[in-house]
C-alpha cells in the first residue's frame, strides 16, 4: 500500500495491478478508495479489477454504478462494468487453489525458434478457433494480451499494425489477439486479414 503513495506514476501502478491480483488479501475499503479518488486512471483500472476479483455485495454494488457513471476514462468505466458483472461471488476459491498449485512446467510453452504450441480456443462467436486451422491458410501471429484497452497495449497492437502494413512481404499476415478481459477467447483483432 505505501508503493501507492509515492510519485513515480510507474510504480504506482505496478502496486495497484500487484493489489489487484492479491484482491483476495486486500482491504476492500483502500481498493475502493483508489478507485474514487486517484487521478490515475491505470491505477482506479486495477482498483475496479481488485474488487472484482474480491466480490462485492449489494451495498458495494450501488457505489460502483455511481462510480462507472462518474467516471471519465471509458477503460475505467469498462472494468467497472466487468466488476459489477462479476457480483458477490469474486473469484471462485476453486480457481485460487487450482492457481495456487498450478505447476508450469506441465504445459507445452512457446520456445523461440520453434513452431507454437497447439492452441484451440473458443472464438467471439462461439466456434473453435485452432492454430493449426490459421497457418494451413496464411502466416500468424499471436498476441497475448493483459488488456488491450490500456495504452501501452494499444500502442502495441497499433505499433504491429504498422509494420505490417508498411511491409509488403508481411501482407498476408494475419494477426490474433488472446484477449482475458472481455467474453472473447481468442479474437481477431488490428484489421489485419480476416478473421471471426
Amino acid at each position: 500500500m505505501n508503493a501507492l503513495k509515492g510519485a513515480n506514476e510507474e510504480i504506482r501502478e505496478f502496486a495497484a495491478q500487484t493489489l489487484s491480483f492479491l484482491a483476495t488479501h486486500a482491504p476492500r475499503d483502500s481498493l475502493l478508495a483508489l478507485l474514487e479518488s486517484d487521478a490515475n486512471p491505470t491505477v482506479r483500472l486495477y482498483a475496479a479489477d481488485g474488487l472484482g476479483a474480491a466480490g462485492h455485495g449489494a451495498a458495494l454494488a450501488e457505489r460502483l454504478e455511481a462510480l462507472r457513471t462518474l467516471e471519465s476514462d471509458r477503460d475505467v468505466k469498462k472494468h467497472i462494468g466487468y466488476t459489477l458483472s462479476r457480483g458477490a461471488t469474486g473469484v471462485d476459491p476453486r480457481v485460487l487453489a487450482d492457481l495456487a498449485g498450478f505447476e508450469p512446467s506441465r504445459i507445452d510453452s512457446a520456445r523461440v525458434g520453434e513452431p507454437a504450441p497447439k492452441i484451440d480456443l473458443e472464438s467471439y462467436s462461439g466456434g473453435r478457433v485452432r492454430l493449426s486451422d490459421l497457418r494451413r491458410v496464411a502466416p500468424v501471429v499471436l498476441v497475448f494480451l493483459d488488456g488491450d484497452t490500456r495504452p501501452v497495449c494499444h500502442g502495441q497492437l497499433v505499433q504491429l499494425r504498422q509494420a505490417i502494413a508498411e511491409n509488403p512481404a508481411f501482407a498476408d499476415i494475419r494477426v490474433f489477439a488472446i484477449d482475458p478481459h472481455e467474453r472473447v477467447a481468442a479474437r481477431f483483432l488490428l484489421g489485419v486479414g480476416t478473421g471471426e
